[in-house]
């Protein structure tokens, strides 16, 4: 769904996952590549030493600034790598969308076929629990690709559903970060096939 003012733009199809990545794409706001340029400023024409302005192909709008050694990352293939993750985990992308104002892309991925068992100090008996994986990935120079598994208990016999950070996944936007995320979240899949 797009907002009026265009600031933010989720996919979302109540639970059901989007029915490709490219529909993710393409409705989701990740149809465009990341530009670059070099920080000068428009009166004193002084450009700024290791620093570097990235766009958007698009619509040309700012994502942010950053060091010259810092490599984006494609938005298209952070849609993809969801999809990927979400089938070798057993789970679907149920929501998945764009934050302008922070040049930050999200996904949420729900394990449905992952049975969890919490430790006995958290529950004597079984309660309904939900496990999702929550994943990022931004241009502001501040948000690495990453993800986090929450374990939400949706009933409990005490009445409380608390949300729990689990594990985290995360990788700097730095040379070859491409292959490391892919090596990581092989690992990450593995950790959380055996949790």
């Amino acid at each position: 769904m797009q907002t009026q003012a265009g600031r933010k733009s989720v996919l979302e199809t109540k639970g059901i996952a989007p029915t490709s990545p490219e529909e993710a794409i393409k409705k989701g706001g990740f149809n465009w590549e990341v530009m670059e340029d070099a920080v000068v400023g428009l009166k004193s024409s002084v450009e700024m030493p290791r620093k570097k302005l990235l766009y958007r192909s698009d619509n040309l709008a700012p994502l942010g600034v950053v060091g010259v050694d810092y490599t984006p990352s494609c938005p298209k293939e952070f849609v993809t790598s969801q999809y990927e993750l979400a089938e070798g985990l057993g789970g679907r992308v149920t929501r998945i969308g764009w934050t302008e104002r922070r040049s930050k892309a999200f996904c949420v991925i729900e394990l449905v076929n992952k049975e969890i068992k919490l430790p006995r100090t958290i529950s004597k008996k079984p309660d309904a629990v939900r496990s999702l994986l929550y994943s990022t990935d931004g241009w502001d120079g501040g948000t690495p690709r990453g993800s986090k598994v929450f374990l939400e208990r949706l009933i409990c016999l005490n009445g409380m559903t608390p949300m729990e950070l689990s594990s985290r996944l995360w990788v700097a936007h730095t040379s070859e970060h491409k292959t490391r995320y892919d090596v990581a979240a092989a690992g990450y899949q593995k950790a959380i096939d055996e949790a």
